[in-house]
Parts: C-alpha cells; sequence; structure tokens
C-alpha cells in the first residue's frame, strides 16, 4: 500500500498509480487512474491524465471521497465498532 497514494488523494489530487501499490479499489469509478508499472504504461497514464483540467478536478474530488470514507480514523472506528457489536451479537445467540 502506497501511503502518498492516499496523501496526494485526501487532499483532491489526481493520483497516477502502479497496480502494484495495493490499492486498485480506488481506480475507475474512484478516480485514479492505474497503469502498469513500466515506462510505456506510465507515459500513456500522464497523456490520460493531463488531457482537461476539469477531468482532473473531478477525479481528485472522487478520490478526495474515497479517501475520506475508507481511509479517515473517524471511518475506521466506525467500522470497528460494527464489527465488535456483531461479534457481540454473534456470542450472545
Amino acid at each position: 500500500m502506497s501511503i502518498v497514494v492516499l496523501e496526494s488523494a485526501i487532499t483532491g489530487t489526481p493520483v497516477l498509480m502502479t497496480n502494484t501499490c495495493g490499492l486498485n479499489e480506488m481506480s475507475g469509478e474512484n478516480g485514479a487512474i492505474t497503469v502498469n508499472p513500466d515506462s510505456i504504461s506510465i507515459a500513456n497514464g500522464l497523456k490520460e491524465i493531463m488531457t482537461s483540467n476539469e477531468e482532473l478536478k473531478f477525479r481528485g474530488a472522487k478520490l478526495k471521497n474515497y479517501v475520506e470514507k475508507n481511509f479517515i480514523w473517524s471511518s475506521i472506528i466506525k467500522n470497528y465498532v460494527q464489527m465488535y457489536k456483531n461479534i457481540i451479537n454473534i456470542s450472545n445467540k
């Protein structure tokens, strides 16, 4: 997992990442562009990501939203609380 991808995304910055960083769920509809870790793929990804300022803003906003929902401590804590509630409910049955 690349912390740099998360740090960029939380600021609303568009992200070009390789498919080896462990955050593939951030690509596509969640905003990031994912490429293979080779020079040709990275060059093509840079060309794609630099096509439009409006597209970059849109992608950056989607990424920020995704990170806020999935990686901010308050979101993570809610998930843990729910997990523990589920465990308690199962053990009480």
